[in-house]
């Protein structure tokens, strides 16, 4: 890890961390969880902090023991307080429910075996002019399917929720779009070539 420091900014030139894990121990659910998060991998390179600066790029790779055996983070963001930004591209292997199945409703299941997930994500969430915040998060090319199979369980081009102002203390709600366009499921449950909800505004009051 370098860095250097000066009046309050701090400038990572680049982060590694390797081999490095959260053990999750969950008693409150039957069964019991018990199972691991680890970074494999993680790099950060040109990560500013303290003041508006260029996003930092980044690459992670890890797992989630019993539940995901391998997956991978690329992209870039931007840690900046007034408007926080990530481009992701995310691909993961090994997928199953494993240890984290006590955490799915009675009757429902993953469904995976050896499950494949591979998508984009475009995410902001930014100090909005007259209070509150806007932002939007949007997810690209989502696929999401058992290993070997030649059609996906669920996929879309794209689907995102746009954000215009969300000011609680004003009592302000303002929705700009949910959009997903070219849903489909391999159960025929999800089927949109386009999908489009336009602005709403909810006044909430106290």
């Amino acid at each position: 890890m370098l860095f250097r420091s000066n009046l309050g900014v701090v400038h990572f030139t680049q982060i590694i961390l390797q081999d490095s894990g959260l053990i999750w121990n969950d008693q409150a659910v039957t069964p019991n969880v018990k199972t691991a998060a680890v970074a494999t991998d993680l790099q950060i390179q040109s990560l500013l902090l303290g003041r508006p600066a260029p996003p930092a790029k980044f690459n992670l790779a890890a797992r989630i023991d019993g539940a995901v055996d391998e997956a991978h983070i690329k992209g870039s963001f931007a840690p900046v307080p007034e408007q926080l930004t990530a481009k992701l591209a995310i691909e993961a292997t090994g997928i199953r429910a494993g240890p984290l199945a006590s955490y799915f409703p009675p009757g429902v299941s993953l469904g995976l075996q050896q499950g494949t997930f591979a998508g984009q994500v475009d995410a902001l969430w930014a100090a909005h002019e007259k209070g509150g915040n806007k932002g939007h998060v949007k997810l690209q090319d989502l696929r999401l399917g058992e290993a070997g199979q030649p059609t996906p369980q669920l996929k879309f081009s794209s689907a995102g929720i746009v954000i215009d102002r969300l000011d609680p203390e004003a009592g302000v709600i303002a929705l700009n779009s949910v959009t997903l366009d070219g849903a489909r499921s391999e159960e025929h449950t999800l089927n949109s070539s386009h999908l489009v909800i336009s602005y709403a505004v909810f006044c909430l009051k106290k």
